[in-house]
């Protein structure tokens, strides 16, 4: 309730900007048309492991080649978008430039590439050396 009450005046004093470009926005959180149409969302067909993008006709479920011939050692990666410049600049602006506001976006566009949680699943962050941690602010 209160961050709606405030978001008058904070829109006020940091009026909403797309983070990539900086065209203007209605709200503080998301990115502008053009600069959604520039991410690549990785669709079906796609590699059950790795999410790798296959040609039509190959089925849901298929392991792309470089799986088949070195088996990773995971069940599978859910990738929030394709590797791009625009979720290069994406990330790049939440680890090293301190955007930590970007953090619901990406985590949104993480949450949608999830599959359906079944049995038990265990969610491992990727470590970060103390002093890279104290400069950052976060992990």
């Amino acid at each position: 309730m209160l961050r709606e009450a405030l978001r008058p005046v904070v829109d006020l004093v940091y009026p909403p900007r797309c983070p990539l470009c900086g065209a203007g926005l209605a709200a503080q959180d998301g990115l502008c048309a053009y600069c959604w149409a520039e991410l690549a969302i990785p669709g079906e067909p796609s590699c059950a492991k790795y999410q790798r993008p296959f040609g039509d006709g190959v089925p849901v479920g298929a392991i792309c080649l470089p799986c088949l011939g070195d088996p990773p050692k995971h069940d599978g990666i859910a990738a929030g978008t394709l590797y791009n410049e625009a979720s290069r600049k994406l990330v790049l602006a939440f680890k090293h430039g301190r955007r930590i506001a970007l953090a619901r976006l990406l985590a949104g566009l993480m949450a949608a590439r999830l599959p359906p949680i079944e049995g038990q699943w265990m969610v491992v962050p990727v470590s970060l050396h103390r002093w890279r941690l104290w400069r950052r602010g976060f992990n």
